[in-house]
């Protein structure tokens, strides 16, 4: 705390702030004191003086009388009575009301009471602990009269805070486009329309720049940031900068010390690393690895390797999986297949994996997905091609395969359609977002997509304009269940307010009719 001590501004401790306080209250104590110790000796002196004009009183008349004015008189006084200066004006000022018989028992009383009081001041000058002691009484004397309970709760501090805990929870928007700019959203930034919609613009397009990715996150969440060569950094979301849906956002660089020549790949949000999950890895040649969640933990400032690929190859797409979840992998020439996730085992940080199928010289991966026996009943496979076409294809329609083999067709690619933009695995209540490469984004509900087989053309869910393509697909995030609770709230606290409505107008009716206070 910041005081003044000894005329300069100092910064002391609790222990250091109450020792100047007392050391404080001791001076102005010990000032009073003797100030009040002065001003009784000063009236003692001028009772003495009463007392002694009181049992002179004839003789001091007399000199007085004889007296040519008061500046003769005084000295005269002070002469024949040895009064002082002080004691020889108060007596020449004295009403004659004070000679009475009664006055000088009062001069007497207050002369008396005066003593004890020089008494006790000296006292107290004289001795430490006394005064200490009077200063104690009168800090008891003031917290008995001013203070009040205490409105603070004073509880076991926590061991440690961290900008987390200061930091409101709530899903964002990431934006990351092809050149490498990286923003976040409130998802209130964009409305649900109809299929086959123009959209609103998401991205604004800077020198040909144009968006790559989107995908929701949370503020108390790390972004791994897997980039085609292989590296892998972290960075939380709420370090990402907040921006406008128009904006072009932030150099991903700013936040990462990406290399030149290298690329961001595919952005994972998580919460924690100590999670039991595996990051499995694709790459656009169709290697596929698997590793532990836990081995990425240590992540320095520089990144660390997170996948060794080989020459030609770069790192397609990583996934959070694990062993019980079968694997889906699509094609840019509409070419799918499934098979079951132990195929893949689990290797060292930076291995290279296993293949995942066997491709065509002009093809390469398109996406890659995840799912469990139990969602494949209630679950689809979304497929949206580049000239904004898709279809929604039921799970178990993907037969499971030997890993390494060459798949089933899952759409047709051709002049209408383009080679495959993304795949997403869907459920009829979602919504998703569909985001073009020159930045046209529109959010529509799954069920507005037609349900077909394999091997078919889709129908048109986005028209894209001449020269851009479809690039991308979002999952978005619903919130009903606390929707739900707040609505049963509301209905909770309505129900307790006409109770008690009620109650008062009966209470407030007296002695008019139970149907003149319902009315009421």
């Amino acid at each position: 705390m910041l005081a003044i001590v000894n005329n300069r501004p100092m910064t002391l401790p609790l222990k250091s702030m109450l020792e100047k306080y007392i050391s404080h209250r001791r001076d102005v104590t010990m000032r009073r004191c003797q100030f009040d110790l002065r001003k009784a000796l000063a009236r003692l002196h001028l009772l003495e003086g009463y007392l002694i004009a009181l049992d002179n009183i004839d003789r001091m008349i007399k000199i007085i009388r004889s007296s040519k004015d008061g500046k003769e008189a005084k000295p005269r006084l002070m002469e024949e009575f040895a009064l002082s200066e002080i004691q020889s004006q108060a007596i020449l000022d004295m009403r004659l009301q004070r000679l009475t018989g009664l006055e000088r028992d009062k001069i007497v009383e207050e002369q008396e009471a005066l003593q004890v009081i020089v008494t006790e001041l000296r006292e107290l000058l004289a001795s430490d602990l006394k005064l200490m002691s009077l200063i104690k009484e009168e800090l008891i004397t003031i917290r008995d009269r001013f203070g009040e309970a205490r409105r603070t709760d004073i509880q076991e501090a926590l061991e440690s805070i961290s900008i987390l805990d200061l930091i409101e929870e709530e899903e964002q928007v990431i934006t990351l486009s092809v050149r490498g700019y990286i923003k976040r959203m409130t998802t209130d930034q964009f409305q649900e329309q109809k299929r086959g919609g123009k959209g609103r613009r998401g991205v604004k397009s800077k020198n040909e720049d144009a968006a790559k990715d989107i995908f929701f996150a949370n503020t108390h969440n790390d972004l791994l940031v897997f980039t085609k060569q292989g590296q892998m950094f972290k960075v939380p979301v709420h370090m990402i900068p907040e921006s406008s849906r128009i904006a072009a956002g932030t150099p991903i660089v700013n936040l990462i010390p990406l290399d030149s020549d290298d690329k961001v790949a595919t952005v994972l949000s998580i919460s924690s690393f100590e999670e039991e999950i595996d990051l499995l890895f694709c790459s656009r040649k169709g290697l596929i690895k698997r590793t532990a969640l836990v081995e990425y933990k240590n992540v320095s400032k520089r990144g660390i390797r997170a996948y060794n690929c080989a020459e030609g190859d770069s790192v397609l797409n990583v996934l959070l999986a694990d062993m019980s979840q079968d694997i889906l992998v699509n094609t840019q020439k509409g070419k799918s297949i499934r098979f079951s996730g132990d195929s893949i085992r689990r290797v060292g940080r930076v291995a290279r994996g296993v293949k995942g199928l066997t491709l065509r010289e002009d093809d390469g991966l398109a996406s890659i997905a995840v799912f469990s026996a139990e969602e494949m009943e209630d679950k689809r496979l979304l497929t949206v091609t580049e000239n904004g076409y898709g279809k929604r294809t039921n799970l178990s329609e993907y037969r499971q395969q030997n890993r390494g083999g060459q798949g089933v067709r899952d759409i047709h690619t051709g002049e209408r359609n383009g080679d495959v933009a993304s795949t997403l695995i869907v459920e009829d209540e979602d919504r998703i977002m569909l985001i073009s490469e020159n930045g046209i984004i529109i959010k529509i509900s799954v069920k507005s997509i037609r349900d077909q087989g394999r091997n078919t053309k889709g129908v048109r869910v986005m028209r894209i304009p001449d020269g851009d393509r479809m690039v991308s697909i979002v999952k978005v995030i619903e919130e009903d269940e606390l929707e739900d609770e707040i609505i049963d709230l509301v209905e909770e606290n309505i129900e307790e307010n006409v109770e008690e409505v009620e109650d008062k107008i009966e209470d407030d009716s007296g002695e008019e009719s139970s149907e003149e206070g319902s009315e009421k």
